[in-house]
């Protein structure tokens, strides 16, 4: 990359008693101008040596556009005091297990770009929300696999109460934050219980469909099922 090379010189502005600019360079003689005249073209030519200075500094050059995939997708999982290990596992293995489905990875192949981008986040209390697995492309059965091993093995964040409305607004950071440019959006939300803390979630729920994405809550389903719990949880993201 070629680097930014600026030669700037210093002046000194300043005002006489008479309304007149002395702009004095560096070893030279003052030089009087008519402030009326001459004053807006001296400004300009301030900002415009700032402006090459701070680029010069920065290196600052004009920004890629970024890479295009066929979906951008939050996985969301719940990570609730409710959800224990025996909730917690299949919940992690069923993700890294879709990852190496034929199937799935023949899906992803099929679009218009051969690609996806994948964030994992876990969510639990109104404050308790973690990135797991950054932004990552998966366009094979390589990078789906790798995918997968590093969601198995990456440890729990905590345990909080349940905050669905907090989950979907950080899944929602994620997407507006994403490196990738996406026609379609999609937040996959799991969990088990009902929203406990923080805002209403049929409102984070309608502020993200009015941004066009999609929501899909996923219910965790254990020996201990119960289904007025999980049904009552996948309701409160369905619209009214």
């Amino acid at each position: 990359m070629a680097a930014v090379v600026a030669a700037v010189t210093v002046c000194t502005a300043i005002r006489s008693p008479l309304g007149f600019d002395a702009v004095r360079e560096e070893g030279q003689r003052s030089q009087l101008f008519a402030a009326e005249e001459h004053g807006s073209n001296i400004m300009r030519a301030l900002r415009t040596l700032v402006l090459v200075g701070l680029i010069a500094i920065a290196g600052w050059f004009p920004s890629r556009a970024a890479e295009r995939v066929d979906l951008l997708l939050v996985l969301a999982a719940d990570i609730s005091r409710s959800v224990d290990e025996v909730k917690f596992q299949p919940q992690r293995s069923g993700y890294a297990a879709a990852f190496s489905d034929s199937r799935v990875i023949e899906a992803i192949r099929s679009g218009p770009n051969g690609r996806i981008a994948v964030v994992f986040v876990e969510w639990s209390g109104p404050l308790s929300q973690k990135i797991v697995i950054d932004w990552t492309v998966i366009s094979d059965d390589k990078t789906a696999r790798l995918f997968g091993d590093h969601l198995v093995e990456a440890s729990r964040a905590f345990a909080d109460s349940t905050s669905i409305s907090a989950g979907i607004d950080f899944a929602m950071t994620q997407l507006n934050r994403a490196p990738y440019e996406a026609r379609r959006r999609v937040i996959d939300d799991s969990g088990d219980g009902d929203n406990n803390g923080g805002r209403d979630v049929a409102a984070a729920r309608d502020d993200a469909i009015a941004e066009g994405v999609t929501i899909n809550g996923l219910v965790i389903l254990t020996t201990q099922f119960r289904p007025y719990q999980s049904s009552g949880w996948a309701r409160k993201l369905l619209p009214e």
